[in-house]
């Protein structure tokens, strides 16, 4: 009988105080009456045998073999029953608790063991080692018996062994397992019986069930020893039955003894093998590696690209914005064939800037864009591997995101400046709608919510191009509970009222007639290198809420209905060309 090593610095006695006077006359009889048998050295701490190969060689610490085979056990219940006693145990020491300055872990180890101590921890299992004790003095004859009641355990044992014409050769016997680095453990009991001449393992368990499929695979291993340790070392056993062991089962304090057969599993042992090789540090980590993101993890689609290359206010001349486009575009190509500003500048502090301008696009922009169009062959992380040209290639990718971020990096001397800036109009993210103050409606996010669930397959992939859409426009809107806002909620009516009431079946129909009914609300008309989800992200609570309005008058064929579909009529007409927009 051990009891925790902490539990004894703080001066506990190793019966705890929860045990009863049978349970501590017991333990006292088993303190009084120990049996000396061979075994191997052990660990300074008590809790391996300390064993030489049977083929010679130094000593080291083995593995027992119940605490390799818990390995399969679920240790779920164990832990819940611990937890509680810790509760209880920890109730019966409030003084020391609060001696335990935080940070203090081993006075908080200390008062843990202690308190567990105190609370039975071990008493079960401590019960349990005297009756193998008492069953040992049976089976060798000494006449020494335990109290009462624990006297009958010991008869119904006895009783036990004469009625199956068990013949005991060895108790309390060290084996040799040949499983890993080899496992050491202790056999109760090795019998012949009326089978034959092989020897059959006897395992004594007096817990409330024997039924575990940790004791299947304790039995297998016993099966699978080779030799037995005596007072001159190892010694070859004889032959095991590898298909079949005993569980003498032994309720304590109950007086009764079952006899269970136990067929033999080996596959249990080779997985328990498996289950605490992969649980070793050093194997786990092996398994987790960081995953580098290529230089470029796919083209940008061409919707995508116009939303970043044309992101330009509600009210900007659409002609207008692809004029913008084209002179970014050729200060873009003249970028790439003209070099000079590149290879003139220090090669140090250009690669810094870049550095710089992808850290901010990354943090106050959009890093999924920038890592899209990374360009191709450029490594991330060998910097000093960059060529001009690549470097050209990344300034058109980032002066493009930095507009549509709103970011004004500072130029260095050494860039010309017209091949990097080019007006674009207001940036989508230079203003911020108000959000709105005060809680949020909770009747209507749940409306919202259930009205949302319950659109069709059509309608909510239009919702999923709306939401996508936001996200590439920089107009978000699409936010977890946690973020959501008045206007968000209100952007959230307005759009789950469009697929209520505008969707007609034709998903490109659909979208022309919000946005055109976006047309009405907002007052101007969208640029085409707009998403429709952008364009929903960046209204205000008023103009969300003029938009459902609209949407629901489209539903019941109110006059709005004539308005949105004169727009949508508008939007889809061609655009004049310069020569027919002359007076």
């Amino acid at each position: 009988m051990i009891p925790d090593a902490n539990a004894l610095l703080m001066g506990a006695d190793p019966i705890p105080a929860c045990a009863t006077d049978s349970e501590r006359a017991l333990l006292e009889w088993a303190a009084a009456n120990s049996i000396s048998t061979p075994h191997p050295g052990m660990t300074k701490d008590g809790s391996r045998y300390s064993a030489p190969d049977p083929d010679g060689g130094k000593a080291k610490a083995r593995t027992r073999v119940t605490t390799f085979c818990e390995a399969l056990d679920d240790g779920e219940g164990l832990v819940r029953w611990r937890h509680r006693l810790l509760a209880h145990g920890l109730n019966l020491h409030r003084d020391h608790l609060s001696e335990v300055e935080p940070g203090d872990n081993a006075a908080a180890d200390k008062v843990i063991g202690r308190a567990l101590h105190d609370a039975g921890e071990k008493l079960k299992a401590d019960i349990g080692t005297a009756i193998h004790l008492a069953c040992e003095h049976h089976l060798t004859g000494t006449g020494i018996r335990p109290p009462a009641p624990w006297d009958a355990d010991v008869d119904a044992y006895a009783a036990m062994i004469a009625a199956h014409q068990l013949e005991p050769v060895m108790t309390e016997a060290v084996l040799w397992v040949p499983v890993g680095d080899g496992l050491c453990g202790t056999a109760d009991l090795l019998v012949r019986g009326p089978w034959g001449d092989e020897l059959r393992i006897v395992d004594i368990k007096t817990g409330s069930s024997a039924q575990r499929i940790g004791y299947a695979c304790q039995l297998a291993a016993y099966s699978g020893a080779t030799h037995r340790w005596t007072d001159d070392g190892w010694a070859p056993l004889p032959a095991i039955d590898p298909s079949v062991a005993y569980i003498a089962h032994v309720p304590a304090g109950s007086g009764t003894c079952e006899l269970l057969a136990v067929t033999l599993d080996h596959g249990l042992v080779d997985l328990a093998a498996q289950v605490r090789e992969r649980r070793k540090v050093r194997n786990v980590a092996a398994m987790f590696t960081a995953v580098e993101a290529p230089p470029s993890l796919f083209d940008a689609e061409p919707e995508q690209t116009a939303a970043f290359v044309n992101p330009v206010d509600f009210g900007a001349d659409p002609t207008g914005a692809t004029d913008s486009t084209a002179a970014f575009q050729a200060a873009a190509d003249a970028a790439r064939t003209d070099l000079d500003w590149i290879d003139n500048a220090d090669p140090e502090a250009m690669r810094a800037w870049f550095v710089d301008r992808v850290r901010a696009v990354s943090k106050h922009g959009d890093g999924l864009a920038l890592a899209r169009r990374w360009p191709s062959g450029m490594d991330s992380k060998q910097r000093t591997s960059w060529t001009a040209a690549q470097m050209a290639e990344l300034h058109e990718v980032l002066a493009t995101l930095e507009v549509a971020a709103g970011l004004e990096p500072e130029f260095p001397p050494t860039v010309p400046v017209d091949l990097g800036r080019v007006e674009l109009g207001d940036p989508p993210r230079a203003w911020e709608p108000d959000e709105g103050d005060g809680p949020i409606d909770s009747e209507a996010r749940e409306a919202v919510k259930a009205g949302w669930s319950a659109l069709d397959a059509a309608p909510k992939e239009i919702a999923a191009s709306w939401v996508r859409g936001g996200r590439i426009g920089g107009r978000h809107w699409a936010v977890a509970a946690k973020e959501l806002t008045p206007r968000k909620l209100a952007i959230f009516q307005a759009a789950l009222a469009c697929l209520q009431h505008v969707h007609d079946g034709d998903d490109g129909d659909t979208d022309l007639l919000v946005r055109a009914a976006l047309a009405l609300v907002t007052d101007k008309d969208p640029s085409p290198g707009w998403e429709t989800g952008a364009l929903l992200g960046a209204l205000t609570i008023d103009q969300a809420r003029r938009l459902a309005e609209v949407a629901v008058a489209f539903g019941t064929d109110d006059h709005t209905a004539g308005e949105v579909g004169a727009k949508a009529l508008a939007l889809t007409a061609p655009l004049p060309t310069q020569e027919q927009s002359k007076p």
